[in-house]
């Protein structure tokens, strides 16, 4: 009997040792680091491949739509630009002005996906004038990685991310990251309580910039 209760309390001890190092455990900015790299290196290999096969195919003398290699703006896309008019409303996009409007703040955006995921967020009266969607605009000129601003929205939960200020916060964790499957990959290894806060976040974001 004292053997069983032993091998019941021992058990019961290192459950509760797992529980805790897979909860708050401090994050290991060491550890962050090396799978950071190993997700570059793997990226990096992926992409290099991707582009070798895609010279091929297009051979001498061509040039690759869309936005230039070094991710510059390069006018406003037309994804950006329905984006930002089906926020206005049938009304609110329908003359020069406005239509130019709606354009100079495209220009300075990557694509529609930081905008959109913020927007989104902001709900129905939050995001639906132009002033508002200029303020939201301001925030995501620099972040480059489709999806990024709806992932991290997305982990720190649906009042996490509800308010201008935090929207500017995953914003703001995302510029300069190129591909948000880095945040994702290094999140998952963390597990569910690992990655739902924003310094959680901003820890892993920036070891997927190399900081």
């Amino acid at each position: 009997m004292t053997r069983l209760l032993l091998s019941v309390l021992i058990s019961i001890f290192a459950s509760a040792q797992l529980f805790a190092a897979e909860s708050k455990t401090p994050i290991n900015k060491a550890l962050l680091s090396k799978m950071a790299t190993e997700y570059h290196l793997a990226s990096v290999a992926k992409e290099s491949s991707l582009l070798n096969f895609s010279s091929l195919l297009k051979g001498p003398g061509t040039q690759s739509h869309g936005r230039r290699c070094d991710d510059e703006q390069s006018g406003p896309s037309g994804g950006c630009v329905d984006a930002v008019c089906q926020k206005l409303g049938t009304y609110g996009c329908d003359s020069q002005s406005e239509i130019g409007a709606v354009a100079a703040i495209c220009s300075n955006q990557y694509n529609e996906s930081c905008l959109t995921a913020a927007c989104n967020r902001l709900g129905t009266y939050g995001c639906d004038s132009l002033d508002e969607i200029k303020a939201v605009a301001g925030v995501c000129e620099n972040v480059r990685s489709t999806g990024c601003v709806d992932q991290v929205c997305q982990r720190l939960g649906t009042y996490g991310c509800d308010s201008m200020t935090e929207i500017s916060s995953a914003a703001q964790a995302c510029s300069g990251i190129r591909d948000a499957g880095c945040i994702s990959a290094l999140c998952d290894r963390l597990g569910t309580y690992g990655c739902d806060s924003l310094s959680e976040i901003e820890a892993v974001a920036k070891s997927c910039k190399g900081q």
